[in-house]
């Protein structure tokens, strides 16, 4: 029997020739998604490099900053034990001067030492970023 409710005798075959479907559908979807595919590996390629000029940015900022921190620190230092020196000496320099150098001394210590723990997290993103380690 048929899908038209005729009546057939004897055996049947049927098929549907594709000549005119060349599965153009399938290939029209898959060029489509090729280009999805595409466009996604280029702002992927964007979103990486910006991401690695964005995090070498910070680090050489650290650097600086860390750099920075390291001459504020010799220079409490040296004013400290100057001060250090002259309250044993001559007596010219006040207690109080000397522990308040003392203290600078100490603060900017404790900034440099803060400042290199961002340059250690800015240079781990920075590796992250360039999925290799540095150097």
């Amino acid at each position: 029997e048929r899908d038209d409710d005729t009546t057939l005798l004897g055996p049947s075959v049927s098929w549907v020739l594709p000549i005119f479907d060349q599965n153009q559908a399938q290939i029209a979807r898959a060029e489509f998604q090729l280009q999805q595919m595409e466009k996604r590996y280029e702002h992927a390629q964007i979103q990486i490099s910006l991401d690695v000029r964005e995090q070498y940015a910070r680090l050489q900022a650290a650097l600086e900053s860390v750099d920075f921190a390291e001459r504020r620190v010799e220079q409490e230092f040296k004013l400290a034990t100057t001060l250090m020196a002259e309250i044993q000496g001559s007596g010219t320099v006040t207690q109080f001067e000397a522990f308040h150098a003392q203290r600078q001394f100490i603060q900017a210590m404790k900034e440099k030492i803060g400042l290199q723990q961002k340059s250690l997290l800015a240079s781990t993103r920075l590796q992250q970023a360039v999925g290799v380690a540095l150097d």
